[in-house]
């Protein structure tokens, strides 16, 4: 029997709607205050039950792709509002055929009458209706709220079960509005973190910087210092006002007699000081240092160690040393604390002291040889002055010589042929001429007559000498009679011209890494700038989109300059002889991982990178991350020197026991003036400045790279056709220093 609505009651069930209707409103103002999820939950049940005449319900969760159900917070069968957060989740498929059905069809609201009520873990405490009501919000499902009247036993309308589909929506509204608020706030935090980050790397980089540059200045101090002396206290002195480093000192090391000694350092107080006392054996050394020194590890670096020891408490901090190498030659090493200033390992410290030590190796090998060449100077003035040279007379009718002379121990020989033995052998036909005359005697003929002549000594080692000699004739026939002359050694004479160009090319080489310093700042502080600006402009736009442009202009320069530094890491590394890998590899991985990461570049330069590689490439045994260096540079110069709409061809082919690699560009090209200059160093040929900024070292790096694995590079160029660069490197290979 249906039952019937008085007027008066049914102007009630119309204000209690309009009543909870209005609640609504006033749940989802009180939903919008909490800010636990905890929190949230539990009001959703507290609320539907105070506003909306709720019996007992609960909140639940569909997690896991809508695979599990998780209960949070709802009412148990004493009235009770408990959590259900330590509940395990149910499965979809475990609930009752009903539910599972709602939520397949998306049924905003589902009921049924006289079913059975459960509590907890699947206990049934009663019979009544119970219904479910989807909180979906954009076509997703996002929980659903479950009710039931086992409390009050109380049927339900149909006003009601929309009143709570309503709920359900707004429930979704607010989860769906929680969610994205705190994705906002996840990606605000990220976006802060990450301009910290930049800042924080800037600084550093600025910092690094700065010393980089003083490490210019440092140079060319130390380059006008005019002894060994004064050139070691210097190295202290500007290595703590200029460079930055607490304490140093210099010791160098006699390879042939193991023996060390002390130059200058700091004290304790931070004072220079003159440690020239400090002398001691190879094997008196601390073990590290020693380790060091025996391995020929560039540099060695200890942290929370005991930095002195003549102090009844010593401090704790980091120490290093940082071997003095040049080339084969290595002279000592560079020690450096924070005993002083306490301050902990900066990043650059290291990479600065290691540059510093090769620098200072650099300018005391230089400062020895000037040294000694002035000393042998001096002693060749007095040696000119007081030394006996050979003064002979060659007596042509009888083939004999005849001298007198204090170093007759340098030279002894009786007639021509003796003489001549002596000669080197390529040197004798020139010696000989001067021995040679023509009939009748010319008067050209008595003019001085010099050549210089390589000669065995008597302990068989290869000397220069020089002979200024002069013809006399007989007067009355008229034809060669005597031969006068001086025959002098010259052997330190030419070892000293070769010094001398040694020492040119030296000097030569230190201007051109002058320049490169002056050159790579430049190129860093372009970067450095646009990072600047964009970090300050992220800081002042609320546009994501602009944000997000912001962010890939930093990292286009971030690894810009990352370039930058690696292609410096790379050719210290070359230089250093430092010992590298001998691993077999598959080249075919490294070429396509190469192209794989330069084709962003290449598609933004609008050249079209393509590979051919041939299939019966075999492993190389080697160092891979050289060899993706060299393959790397090559792509990437050929990309750079491109133009618009070009092409670069990349091709591999097996030569049975080697292999080639060729990078085929449609490019500027070179010039035929500049194709002998662009695998030196720094260099960057004048057409291409505009095309690329890079360090001037690519080229270079893939020469030395090629030469020390026992392989060959040639290119071949057009100007404004392109340019075509070739390399065959064998598989297997020893390095070569």
């Amino acid at each position: 029997m249906d039952t019937i609505h008085t007027p008066s009651q049914n102007h009630d069930e119309k204000s209690e709607i309009i009543g909870r209707l209005k609640s609504l409103q006033k749940i989802s103002f009180e939903l919008d205050q909490v800010i636990e999820w905890s929190d949230f939950y539990r009001l959703i049940v507290e609320s539907a039950r105070t506003y909306l005449g709720a019996d007992r319900i609960c909140f639940m969760l569909l997690t896991n792709n809508q695979q599990y159900i998780q209960p949070t917070v709802g009412v148990d069968k004493h009235g009770q509002v408990v959590s259900y957060f330590n509940d395990y989740p149910f499965l979809v498929e475990t609930y009752a055929d009903w539910i599972k059905s709602g939520l397949k069809n998306r049924q905003r609201i589902s009921i049924r009458h006289n079913a059975p009520l459960y509590e907890g873990q699947g206990e049934v405490v009663g019979i009544g209706w119970n219904a479910i009501a989807l909180c979906i919000q954009a076509d997703e499902i996002l929980g659903l709220i479950v009710l039931d009247n086992l409390l009050t036993q109380k049927s339900i309308i149909d006003s009601e079960l929309e009143i709570f589909s309503l709920y359900a929506s707004l429930i979704g509204e607010h989860i769906i509005r929680r969610k994205n608020f705190e994705l906002l706030q996840e990606q605000n935090n990220l976006l802060r973190q990450k301009q910290a980050d930049l800042q924080a790397e800037q600084q550093k980089q600025r910092k690094f910087l700065s010393r980089l540059q003083n490490l210019h200045h440092v140079a060319v101090e130390l380059e006008m210092t005019s002894s060994v002396t004064e050139l070691c206290k210097q190295v202290i002195t500007l290595g703590r006002s200029e460079l930055g480093f607490d304490r140093l000192g210099l010791f160098f090391v006699d390879e042939e007699t193991q023996h060390i000694s002390g130059t200058y350092g700091t004290d304790i107080e931070g004072n220079v000081q003159d440690i020239s006392k400090i002398q001691m054996s190879y094997f008196d050394t601390l073990s590290w240092v020693r380790e060091g020194l025996e391995k020929r590890d560039l540099v060695g670096v200890r942290d929370n160690v005991s930095l002195c020891s003549v102090v009844e408490n010593p401090e704790i901090g980091w120490n290093a040393m940082a071997l003095c190498v040049q080339g084969k030659q290595f002279i000592g090493w560079i020690a450096a604390d924070n005993y002083v200033r306490k301050e902990p390992l900066a990043d650059g410290d290291i990479e600065l002291l290691s540059r510093y030590a090769n620098l200072v190796a650099s300018f005391v090998i230089q400062k020895r040889e000037s040294e000694r060449l002035e000393n042998n100077r001096n002693l060749l003035g007095i040696a000119l002055k007081s030394a006996a040279m050979l003064a002979w007379s060659y007596d042509w009718s009888t083939n004999l010589f005849e001298y007198d002379s204090t170093s007759t121990d340098l030279f002894s020989f009786q007639n021509l042929n003796e003489f001549l033995e002596m000669v080197f052998l390529e040197d004798q036909s020139s010696v000989a001429t001067v021995f040679q005359s023509s009939f009748p005697f010319d008067e050209t003929e008595s003019k001085l007559r010099k050549v210089e002549f390589r000669y065995y000594a008597p302990n068989n080692e290869i000397c220069w000498a020089s002979i200024v000699s002069q013809l006399e004739s007989d007067t009355e026939s008229n034809t060669p009679k005597r031969m006068h002359g001086i025959l002098y050694d010259i052997t330190e004479h030419k070892l000293a011209q070769q010094r001398e160009l040694e020492l040119a090319l030296e000097r030569q080489r230190l201007l051109t890494y002058n320049e490169f310093l002056a050159n790579i700042s430049h190129d860093l502080k372009t970067p450095l700038t646009v990072i600047s600006t964009s970090s300050y402009l992220i800081g002042r736009t609320t546009s994501d989109e602009a944000i997000h442009k912001r962010i890939e202009t930093i990292n286009g320069q971030i690894n810009k300059m990352l370039e930058h530094i690696q292609d410096i890491l790379t050719i210290t590394r070359l230089d250093s002889n430092a010992p590298v890998k001998e691993e077999a590899y598959s080249l075919e991985t490294i070429i396509k991982q190469s192209e794989t990461r330069l084709q962003t570049i290449a598609k933004e330069k609008g050249v079209l990178l393509t590979t051919d590689l041939d299939v019966n490439l075999k492993p190389m045994v080697g160092d891979p991350h050289l060899f993706e260096r060299l393959v790397t540079n090559l792509i990437a110069n050929a990309i750079n020197y491109n133009r618009q709409s070009g092409s670069v061809t990349v091709i591999a082919k097996d030569l049975h026991d080697r292999f080639k690699f060729e990078v085929a560009d449609t490019g500027i090209g070179i010039d035929e003036t500049n194709l002998e200059n662009i695998f030196k160093r720094y260099y960057r040929a004048p057409n291409g400045t505009k095309h690329s900024s890079g360090t001037g070292l690519g080229l270079a790096i893939v020469k030395t790279i090629t030469e020390r694995y026992g392989g060959t590079i040639e290119v071949s160029s057009i100007v404004n056709q392109g340019s075509c660069f070739t390399v065959i490197l064998p598989y297997h290979y020893k390095t070569t220093p």
